[in-house]
């Protein structure tokens, strides 16, 4: 056994202990904490990229169900998703999905979360006559399936429009001096729109719209490129700092 899977293996058993010794109700805490363990530990290496699952499962003891399967509490282990992707480098592929089930058997505080890849064979519907699913999409489908949390940020360190700030989450985003834009820049030096950030496979990507003096990311120029925690993005005499919030 590795020593990455060694450590797993007992730090699941230690949780298990203390679960069984001091068994109380569930908080969104420990679903968060779980949610962050379970990406990292599912993750894996295609073509020398890092993907995460996109398809989490939660099972927990009916009484914890009933307290947690909240729109509120959805949402938040959705957007720790997505930052956590940002913030670990991590790709996600397909649609991310968020489950609750419940087990009439389990007792009070135990949690499971299982992770999959979407088209997996480990990934098929898992519940039966004692469990219930309750997914993100049917939760939001009488509001909006998009998450209303902002994720990331670009904050002006450097130029003319220095403490301007922008928080943003899965919509596409342009820089430049046009009034439309959604981060206007007062930099002469910057084209009318100059750049733009997409949302991509769960990350942000930073794309040059044929500009005339370039947009560069940490020191290099660049046509597009993923954005990762802490990047500088250079426009004019502008720099910026992209963030996860």
């Amino acid at each position: 056994m590795g020593m990455k899977k060694w450590e797993n293996f007992l730090g699941d058993r230690i949780e298990g202990f203390f679960n069984k010794r001091f068994a109380s109700n569930l908080e969104p805490v420990e679903l968060v904490d779980k949610l962050k363990k379970t990406m990292d530990k599912e993750k894996k290496k295609v073509q020398g990229e890092l993907l995460a699952p996109n398809d989490y499962r939660f099972i927990m003891a009916e009484p914890d169900y009933q307290r947690l399967k909240a729109k509120r509490v959805m949402d938040l282990l959705y957007n720790v998703a997505e930052k956590e992707a940002i913030r670990k480098n991590l790709f996600i592929d397909g649609k991310l999905d968020i489950h609750f089930f419940k087990e009439k058997e389990r007792k009070l505080g135990f949690l499971t979360v299982n992770a999959c890849f979407s088209g997996s064979p480990d990934c098929k519907d898992a519940g039966d006559d004692h469990t219930i699913v309750v997914e993100k999409k049917s939760i939001m489908e009488s509001e909006s399936v998009e998450p209303k949390e902002n994720i990331a940020a670009i904050k002006v360190v450097e130029g003319a429009d220095v403490n301007s700030y922008l928080e943003f989450s899965n919509k596409a985003i342009y820089i430049g001096r046009q009034e439309r834009n959604d981060f206007i820049l007062s930099d002469g030096s910057a084209s009318r729109t100059h750049a733009y950030i997409s949302y991509e496979r769960h990350r942000h990507v930073l794309h040059d719209v044929d500009s005339l003096n370039g947009t560069f990311l940490n020191g290099s120029r660049i046509t597009e490129s993923v954005l990762s925690a802490g990047d500088e993005i250079a426009i004019g005499n502008t720099v910026m700092v992209y963030e996860v919030i």
